[in-house]
């Protein structure tokens, strides 16, 4: 049994639980986005009011970084596939009627079917990974933002 997943030394020291002994030397470091993106020019509708809830979210959590771009990416692509999927299911049925070679009919799964699962699975797994269901967010602390002076003056 390798464990729990190990967690980086900002997480660590963000719950007070930072052992001196045990930081990794030259533990990889990522910096925050000074400013939400874009969406991806070849995302479709949906995928885009995805990639901007998401983004939103977690850059108001101050949990959105560069480096994830990609995984994001992947994530709204394949909430848009699953989306489309079930319109495609609802127009034509989750079964279809199909004819083999011999010319005899048979009734067998959409192969929309697969395809939102395919993309459920993609949605879970990377969902996960930034905190998207329920369950992985008790896995997940989020860092403390900094007030400044401005929010002091503003907020007391």
């Amino acid at each position: 049994m390798p464990g729990p997943p190990k967690l980086p030394s900002k997480l660590k020291a963000l719950r007070g639980t930072l052992e001196k002994s045990r930081v990794t030397d030259n533990e990889m470091q990522v910096s925050e986005l000074s400013a939400i993106p874009k969406p991806p020019a070849h995302f479709d509708k949906k995928a885009k009011e995805v990639w901007k809830v998401t983004t939103s979210a977690l850059f108001n959590m101050g949990m959105l970084h560069k480096i994830d771009l990609d995984a994001l990416e992947k994530y709204c692509f394949a909430a848009s596939t699953s989306w489309k999927a079930q319109k495609m299911l609802l127009k034509e049925g989750f079964v279809q009627t199909e004819t083999n070679k011999g010319g005899s009919e048979y009734h067998a799964k959409n192969k929309w079917w697969s395809i939102m699962l395919d993309a459920d699975k993609q949605l879970i797994k990377i969902g996960q990974e930034f905190g998207f269901s329920p369950a992985s967010r008790t896995r997940i602390s989020m860092p403390t933002k900094q007030s400044n002076e401005l929010d002091k003056k503003m907020f007391g």
